[in-house]
């Protein structure tokens, strides 16, 4: 994994004009005639990301989803869950300019910061919780409030990512309301052509994440957007 320090093989990372990617046969995908680097960008990530979380829990057509954040990961889930048919996809976020972004996307939203979230589940779901909720923000938080939107026999799916060592695990609700977790990295092996695929057909459109084209050396510039939550996703260009 490259740029994710010494617990991934301390591999340098490639925000640069050129990059050496070991193994290429293994690790690297040519990019289908026809399609647009900007939008094949995120079949080596984001997109294949969430794809492969909605597949781990077995997600199917009509299900509901809930999303907990809507950062780049969350809003390609919204796009990713509508290509899967999703019955109803809710998203929830603190953020007023995040919470525009998913609801323009097509999910409906819950106001984390104005809102009590459960209440407001329950209500959407007339009591019963979702059949799947994606958390994309990480740590114990967050977890717990993927957990309190469950229903029974739903699926948790987890890519947020955390520093935290341990979680306080729900684990009388897990056994007797028959929840399923999963939590995990990527597998973007698995699952990169597939999202290759999709985007090549023009089936679902993931840069429309995209906020800010920046240069390469104004790289310092867009982590301090990004930091300042001025942005939500940003393309560095060589």
């Amino acid at each position: 994994v490259l740029g994710y320090g010494p617990a991934m093989g301390d591999l340098p990372g490639v925000q640069a004009e050129l990059g050496r990617i070991p193994f290429a046969d293994v690790n690297l995908r040519k990019i289908p005639d026809g399609v647009d680097e900007r939008r094949a960008l995120f079949c080596g990530d984001n997109l294949t990301t969430v794809w492969g979380a909605l597949k781990n829990v077995d997600f199917k057509p009509g299900e509901s989803l809930a999303i907990v954040g809507c950062g780049p990961i969350g809003l390609q889930a919204i796009l990713a869950a509508q290509v899967m048919q999703a019955g109803m996809i809710v998203a929830i976020d603190l953020l007023p300019q995040r919470l525009a972004q998913a609801e323009a996307f097509g999910a409906t939203i819950i106001d984390g910061a104005n809102e009590d979230v459960i209440k407001r589940a329950r209500e959407l779901t007339n009591k019963a919780g979702f059949d799947v909720i994606l958390e994309a923000v990480g740590g114990p938080g967050p977890l717990e409030t993927a957990f309190n939107l469950v229903g029974p026999g739903s699926r948790v799916t987890a890519v947020g990512v955390s520093n935290q060592p341990v979680f306080n695990y729900p684990l009388l609700k897990g056994l007797t309301w028959d929840i399923t977790f999963r939590i995990g990295l990527a597998n973007i092996h698995r699952d990169w052509d597939e999202t290759l695929r999709l985007v090549e057909r023009g089936v679902v459109e993931p840069e429309r994440v995209v906020s800010n084209d920046m240069a390469l050396d104004e790289a310092a510039e867009a982590y301090e957007l990004f930091d300042r939550r001025e942005a939500t996703k940003i393309l560095l260009h060589p």
